[in-house]
């Protein structure tokens, strides 16, 4: 997980030199708001910029991003940056993004958070967009120098924060990293495991096993390499693939009782028994505190339609284990995995790296179904609307979207 700092909104460069650093990646072509409390800046939320000229859509635009803005209900104020190669001189007749900033601001006053700073960001220089109504800027901008120069960019830095030149390199640096010593053996045993248990994971004695050891390897951030070897092969199951999912959104019960309600699961299905002895996880899911969700709730979530909280820290984990796995992942594991991290990085309102991730799956599994399903879904625009609601963790963080 990245470092957090507070940081003061004191100078323009630290709020420009802070924005990539929460985005991991450098932005082109894009709308980037931040919430403010009081000096403080809280929720990032980064969107592709729409062409300009059209001044209905880019209406249209800014409401759907203010109502992503207002999940962090503790804000009182608001910043707005425009990344665009063609600033046409910000601060002028010729800025063409000047009615997206007016609507914008319009917005952002009713809903009690006014701008308290607007730029637009180009590649060799910045500039304050209201230097159209009140010259503030020298005729041709600030050298872009400064942010990289500015307090808070050499202050994440020494926080060992790393920005990506695009969202494809920043994906790939989600996949990186070492292996375990013990990765011939894992991945030996993977295949194993996917091989005795084909066609027998939607049993319910297993589904439920498995899941329980997804959740066990979440919720503490480790696992041991018989663990890793079950989830491994567990992904070539579709149907756990999708309840890990949910699971990462909510918890086990959730993912197994709304699995068996959409008919994934066969809860009454004999397993042999030397199968069942194989898997390390031997407990029971946690029962449900209500009724069993069922399919319609297992279904909002892997569409976004889920309007409660949901646990984004368990998000967090699970993206990392997942990153994990696809580096060790063969055969139909790594287009899952590859899969999964992209509908989680969409879940967390990081919609440019979820994109990234899909074009490498479908660079390496072109016919992977739901990768190309995803692709033309996210092309929609849509986020998540639990994006619209605060963290449901006490005291986290909301998290920045991209």
């Amino acid at each position: 997980m990245k470092n957090r700092i507070n940081i003061k909104a004191s100078r323009a460069e630290d709020v420009l030199g802070y924005v990539p650093h929460q985005l991991t990646f450098h932005p082109r072509e894009s709308l980037v708001l931040l919430s403010m409390r009081g000096s403080s800046l809280g929720a990032t939320l980064r969107l592709d910029l729409p062409e300009a000229g059209d001044d209905a859509r880019l209406a249209a635009f800014a409401e759907t991003a203010v109502s992503y803005l207002g999940a962090d209900t503790e804000a009182d104020g608001s910043l707005v940056v425009v990344y665009t190669d063609a600033t046409g001189g910000a601060g002028t007749e010729a800025f063409a993004y000047w009615p997206l900033a007016v609507f914008l601001e319009d917005l952002l006053g009713v809903a009690g958070t006014p701008v308290r700073g607007a730029w637009a960001v180009g590649p060799d220089s910045f500039r304050c967009v209201q230097c159209r109504t009140s010259p503030c800027c020298p005729p041709q901008g600030h050298p872009a120098a400064r942010i990289k120069e500015s307090h808070v960019n050499l202050e994440m830095m020494l926080l060992g924060s790393s920005v990506s030149a695009t969202a494809g390199e920043a994906a790939v640096l989600a996949r990186s990293g070492a292996l375990p010593d013990a990765a011939p053996a894992i991945r030996a045993r993977a295949r194993d495991l996917a091989a005795g248990f084909a066609g027998e994971w939607e049993a319910g004695g297993v589904f439920m096993r498995v899941l329980g050891s997804w959740d066990e390897a979440i919720s503490s951030g480790t696992a041991e390499p018989l663990v890793l070897s079950v989830l491994l092969a567990s992904l070539e199951s579709d149907h756990v693939r999708d309840a890990v999912l949910v699971l990462a959104c909510l918890d086990p019960a959730a993912a197994y009782y709304g699995a068996v309600a959409h008919g994934r699961v066969d809860p009454l299905r004999p397993v042999p028994p030397e199968l069942m002895g194989v898997l390390p996880f031997d407990g029971y899911l946690p029962g449900s505190s209500g009724p069993e969700p069922g399919a319609d709730l297992f279904t909002d979530i892997l569409l976004g339609s889920y309007k409660p909280p949901v646990e984004r820290e368990r998000m967090t984990r699970t993206s990392e284990l997942l990153g994990l796995l696809h580096r060790l992942a063969e055969g139909a594991a790594k287009p899952a995995a590859g899969t999964m991290l992209a509908w989680l990085e969409w879940a967390q309102g990081r919609s440019s790296l979820a994109h990234a991730h899909l074009q490498t799956v479908l660079a390496e599994s072109p016919d992977y179904r739901l990768a190309g399903l995803l692709e033309s879904f996210f092309g929609l625009g849509t986020l998540p609307a639990w994006l619209r609601r605060p963290p449901a963790a006490a005291g986290e963080s909301p998290s920045a979207a991209a």
